[in-house]
Parts: structure tokens; sequence; C-alpha cells
């Protein structure tokens, strides 16, 4: 693996964090009122996990790249209570982003209801928007942390935005 300058590293630690901001902010946006609980909200914390977990794997988005960054960054199942990256990605990042639908998935999808938040509903288990929102911010804020205390990370997010780039603002 090449070498980066500390000033490289730098800068595309500060493109993931201000594409992350970004996404957060297009989070915010989408479960505010009027749209309060609306499925695009539920796909944009789908679309920010699956791209934490590509800058944590360091490489494409697959299944291990997302189910890895839940298990490592997203509260673990304890007594049945918690996420299953695997269920996640089949039910949100694969049904809900690419076909609007969960169909019979895992989970059942609501706001405003943190009480309900991973808890059963049948064979399924409760995402409430909110919660949701939440632990993917602390998520994400967990992962950056730890980019900045250890080299491997900083070397693997560098690895995937070399690939891929980052959406940024670009003057016109």
């Amino acid at each position: 693996m090449p070498k980066y300058l500390p000033e490289e590293v730098a800068s595309y630690v500060a493109k993931a964090e201000y594409a992350t901001k970004n996404a957060l902010c297009s989070i915010e946006r989408a479960y505010l009122p009027p749209c309060q609980g609306a499925p695009a909200a539920f796909i944009l914390i789908t679309c920010l996990i699956d791209f934490l977990g590509t800058l944590y794997a360091g490489r494409r988005s697959k299944m291990e790249t997302f189910t890895t960054f839940v298990s490592d960054f997203l509260r673990q199942q304890q007594d049945g209570v918690g996420y299953d990256g695997k269920e996640l990605w089949i039910s949100l990042r694969n049904g809900l982003v690419h076909n609007y639908s969960i169909g019979n998935g895992r989970y059942v999808l609501t706001h405003g209801h943190p009480e309900k938040h991973l808890e059963p509903h049948g064979k399924a288990t409760i995402l409430n928007l909110e919660d949701f929102f939440n632990d993917a911010k602390w998520a994400a804020d967990d992962y950056f942390a730890r980019v900045a205390q250890e080299a491997e990370l900083r070397d693997k997010l560098v690895r995937r935005i070399s690939e891929s780039g980052v959406i940024q603002d670009v003057e016109i």
C-alpha cells in the first residue's frame, strides 16, 4: 500500500467527515415535518451506514462491509435486542433502497416511538426513525474517533476515497 503524507491523509479524512455531515443534514431534513417518518430518511440512514462501512473496510460496498460496520459500531443484539446487520442489509439496504419496500423483512419502520425502538413486533423488529438516526450518528462519531487514533483505519479510508471519491461542493 502506498504511504501518504500527513497533509494528504488529513485532506481525505476531512472529505469523508464533510460527506458524513452532509448525509446527516440530508437525513434530518428528510424526517422533519412535513415529511416526518418518510421512508426516505430510513433510506438515507442506510446509505450512510453503507458509506461508512466502505470507508471502514477500505473497499467497495458489499454485504460483508455493511454487516461488519454494523457489528462493530451499532448496538448489537443482546437477548434479541439490537441491530442485525444481515437483516438490515436485506430489508433496508437492498429492499428499501432498491425497491422502496421491505417486503417480508425483519423490520417495521416507525417514528416518534422511542419506547418501541428495537422491540419485537411479531417476527420483525421495530425501528424508530429518531433512534436509528441517533445510533447511526453515534456510530459515525465513534468511527471517526477511531480513525484519528488508528493508522490502519486512516489508510483504508484514504484507499476507499482515492478509488471512488465522495460528494463535495464544487465551485461553478
